[in-house]
């Protein structure tokens, strides 16, 4: 069974920001397989409410 993370608040994927994008960015392509992940970005950013990376 894999562990459940939900990431809130970031801009998006992938980092074009800063700091906390980068850490998410980082989670999801480097931990992505050994953790059943959520990312909620902001949606000033995305046009569709469903975005996979």
């Amino acid at each position: 069974m894999k562990n459940n993370v939900a990431i809130i608040g970031t801009a998006g994927v992938p980092a074009n920001y800063g700091g906390f994008e980068t850490l998410t960015e980082y989670v999801t392509k480097h931990l992505g397989e050994s953790l059943d992940l959520t990312v909620f970005c902001s949606s000033k950013n995305y046009n569709s409410k469903i975005w996979c990376y």
